[in-house]
């Protein structure tokens, strides 16, 4: 059997322009069909019923970025909407205000919180903390960083590694001058541009400034403490439904992270850390991401430093008790 071709009475141009006009049409009508099946109060409604969750650009939130971009969440049956705030102050008033359940934080800004809010460490974080000097002022000790301007964020676990760093040195915590930058992007563009004498950088910002050249002087140390960590506001929204969430929340980022140097990744990471992290593309491919290991309690030393730090400086709230932040619920050892 064969078909007996006919002449097209048509040129190749008026062809072409149908074919798109017809295309053009359906997609029109497509775009207008799913329009038509989302109301803006169904819209509405499947925000609120989403997990909202507070991050901030640094490698302890890189495995729940991943986890959105490559469909992990959605596998798991899990809607969640990630907010990027490039400010602690900022992550606090969201999870104060009921805007987020689950937030980034650490555990000093978590016993402050307690005063006002009841909120529990679901899962501990692990990214280092380091200091960087800008390149050109010759310090490469800390014991060089004498009366020179650390940005920090004041009461939180910068604070404390700059503590710690000073220690070490057997330096006064008055040795140094340390101006208040929260925003992370901040702190590191001040350095990058020699605005301050040094800044406290989580990564993958510290190896960012490492790679212009900066100098890196400090780096807290792998075994911790662990001071970062996920928090989540403890009140009458934190129902069954809400559990479920959290719980499958903290699963999607224990696969991310377990999956997060795996090849099939790597476009994915670099395109995280160009667009939610503004890292410059040709730094990008040098910076070695080092992943947390997977979803983990927070551990009772890490809050107890945490405590300490706070009653040293005078700054732990009455009627808080520590112990009582650390929640097992969607973690167990």
């Amino acid at each position: 059997m064969h078909f007996q071709h006919l002449e097209n009475p048509f040129s190749n141009s008026v062809k072409k322009y149908i074919i798109i006009t017809l295309l053009s049409l359906v997609a029109a009508m497509s775009c207008t069909q799913k329009e038509r099946e989302l109301t803006p109060e169904e819209i509405a409604t499947q925000d609120s019923l989403a997990l909202h969750i507070a991050v901030m650009p640094t490698t302890d939130c890189l495995p729940l970025y991943l986890a959105a971009e490559c469909g992990i969440a959605d596998s798991l049956g899990l809607t969640m909407r990630l907010h990027t705030y490039l400010a602690q102050m900022d992550v606090d008033t969201a999870i104060q205000k009921g805007h987020v359940t689950v937030a980034y934080s650490d555990l000093i800004r978590a016993i402050r919180l307690n005063e006002s809010t009841d909120i529990k460490a679901i899962m501990k974080g692990s990214t280092s903390m380091s200091l960087l000097a800008i390149k050109g002022k010759r310090v490469s000790k800390i014991h060089q960083m004498k009366e020179r301007m650390v940005a920090i964020s004041r009461l939180s676990v910068t604070d404390y590694w700059c503590d710690n760093m000073l220690d070490s040195a057997f330096m006064l915590k008055e040795d140094v001058y340390r101006p208040q930058v929260h925003d992370i992007q901040l702190r590191t563009e001040m350095v990058r541009t020699g605005l301050i004498d040094a800044a406290i950088l989580p990564e993958p910002y510290s190896q960012w400034m490492k790679f212009e050249g900066n100098n890196l002087i400090y780096t807290s140390p792998q075994e911790g403490p662990h001071l970062t960590a996920w928090i989540v506001r403890n009140d009458s929204t934190l129902d069954a439904h809400r559990h479920e969430q959290i719980r499958l929340m903290v699963q999607a980022y224990d696969i991310a992270a377990k999956q997060m140097n795996d090849v099939r990744h790597q476009n994915t990471v670099r395109r995280i850390l160009q667009s939610q992290y503004k890292i410059a593309p040709e730094a990008v491919d040098s910076i070695q991401v080092i992943c947390p290991k997977g979803a983990e309690l927070p551990d009772s030393l890490a809050l107890k430093k945490a405590a300490d730090f706070l009653q040293a400086r005078e700054r732990m709230p009455k009627n808080v008790v520590p112990d009582s932040l650390i929640w097992n619920t969607f973690i167990r050892k």
